[in-house]
């Protein structure tokens, strides 16, 4: 059913649950995620904690939706990213726009960025049910432009347990790709949020680094070079 046929009463909880997420990202913004809790909430909303719970069945509730929609935004901002491109744009240069854009996304939204890539949240774990679609959109779009890979090598033979693990991996995320790309593929997924996540938590420290997003450009492009060696022009 879309929006236009719902009545009064669907629409006006749909517009309520949209202003608790907005509410709430402003205190996940502001303060991270200790700032976030549902009688704080309440109070911006002009509520009492009680009636929230028409909505939120509890802080893991409201949590939970933040990472879904955290995933979304960032999926959202890379698609848009990607289908600004000209059609013909190369896949290798697909992938490094798609990794400034993840980029550019984690430095406007540290706090939702450290939501779903930083520290898991103590005593709490978000269920794959409500979050996986949405956690592995990013995932599967990089895994449709590595279709076109072809890697020049690895790194030596591999042993069956990491290999089986590569191929269920491939059936789940990225079905056609051989073991070789989704290894090289995971290498580049790691190096991408590993450095993310390196420069919005600080990690570089202070003067290290005076142009972390040079480092991060040339980072990926070493790993997408050995992913599309093989790759002709």
């Amino acid at each position: 059913m879309t929006v236009e046929k719902l009545g009064p009463r669907a629409l006006a909880r749909i517009q309520t649950e949209k202003r608790i997420e907005q509410l709430a990202f402003s205190r996940l913004d502001e303060g991270g995620v200790e700032a976030v809790n549902l009688r704080a909430v309440a109070r911006d909303l002009g509520v009492s904690p009680s009636a929230l719970y028409r909505y939120i069945p509890d802080r893991d509730g409201l949590l939970t939706t933040l990472i879904a929609a955290s995933y979304t935004q960032l999926a959202d901002a890379v698609e848009s990213e990607l289908d600004a491109l000209a059609e013909e744009t190369a896949a290798i240069d697909r992938c490094r726009v798609l990794a400034m854009a993840m980029r550019q996304w984690a430095l406007v939204y540290p706090q939702r960025w450290a939501l779903i890539y930083g520290s898991p949240v103590a005593n709490f774990h978000a269920p794959a049910e409500v979050t996986g679609a949405a956690g592995t959109r990013v995932i599967g779009l990089l895994g449709g432009l590595l279709q076109d890979a072809r890697p020049g090598g690895t790194a030596g033979a591999r042993g069956d347990v990491l290999t089986e693990d590569l191929d269920a991996i491939g059936r789940d995320e990225a079905p056609g790709l051989s073991s070789d790309v989704v290894e090289l593929g995971m290498d580049l997924w790691v190096t991408i949020v590993g450095l993310i996540s390196a420069e919005v938590f600080g990690h570089f420290g202070s003067g290290t680094l005076r142009d972390p997003g040079e480092f991060f450009l040339r980072s990926v492009a070493r790993a997408l070079r050995g992913i599309f060696d093989g790759v002709p022009g």
